[in-house]
């Protein structure tokens, strides 16, 4: 699995190196829009100066190079692991050593965990009757 990640890592690293590629027709395409809007606006046509702006910007922003991008591995994994293990009452070291084995049983002792902890707490207050 490292292995595999390095090499991915490298991967990416190579395709940063190259020239980026640039969505020229969607360069052309704004252009073109801009030059419409403002061939509109010349003839009289009511065209808000915001929208002119808008297009120019959004013809700039595309003909810019994005910047390349380093790769790092997220955290969303180790997060998710401790939110599921949270869930189920338990250490991520149990819920992946229960998912490993395949024991059911042992998943549902973790969940119950909790239960049997709520219900010590409540054990000595009375259901019913006057209070005390």
């Amino acid at each position: 699995m490292g292995d595999a990640l390095v090499a991915a890592a490298e991967r990416r690293a190579e395709l940063a190196k190259r020239a980026a590629v640039r969505p020229t027709a969607a360069i052309n395409d704004t252009l073109d829009r801009l030059d419409a809007l403002e061939c509109a606006k010349g003839a009289g046509v009511e065209i808000a100066p915001a929208r002119l702006v808008e297009q120019e910007q959004l013809a700039a922003s595309l003909g810019e190079p994005v910047p390349p991008m380093p790769w790092m591995p997220h955290q969303g994994g180790a997060d998710a692991e401790r939110g599921a293990a949270e869930l189920a009452g338990g250490t991520p070291e149990e819920l992946q050593a229960a998912i490993r084995a395949g024991d059911h049983t042992w998943l549902e002792k973790i969940r119950e965990r909790g239960i049997v902890d709520e219900i010590k707490k409540v054990r000595g207050v009375p259901v019913s009757g006057p209070p005390r």
